[in-house]
């Protein structure tokens, strides 16, 4: 019997790598990597809403699809954790395995606020 119980990724919330290449790429400021990041910091918790009421709906099917959403968006930006949470989370949805889609809606909460905290701290630096 597959384990139907989300947990939260071991890896680290934000791939300073990632970031550093799409820094090389794109450059700093608004028209750069940190306007990126600030267009998602302000994208996702809509899809995150978006992800509660299917969760609360048990609507799998639309959980799989919005946490494939969460994870392309946070890959391409090196947001690790979010991304592999959310690839997790759309694994299991899209294989009518997941037991507590609202527990693992809320995991993702707390990794989209992790990530959120860590790409401030970045700019304090």
């Amino acid at each position: 019997m597959p384990d139907d119980t989300v947990t939260e990724p071991e890896e680290p919330i934000v791939d300073e790598d990632k970031v550093q290449d799409l820094r090389s790429l794109l450059g700093d400021g608004p028209e750069g990597v940190d306007g990126l990041i600030d267009t998602f910091v302000d994208r996702i918790p809509e899809v995150i809403e978006d992800l509660e009421q299917a969760a609360s709906n048990g609507d799998l099917e639309e959980v799989g699809n919005l946490a494939h959403k969460v994870k392309g968006e946070s890959a391409t930006l090196g947001a690790k954790r979010l991304s592999e949470l959310a690839k997790r989370i759309e694994g299991q949805a899209r294989n009518d395995e997941l037991a507590d889609p609202e527990a693992a809606v809320q995991l993702l909460i707390d990794a989209y606020a992790e990530t959120e905290d860590a790409y401030a701290a970045r700019r304090k630096d």
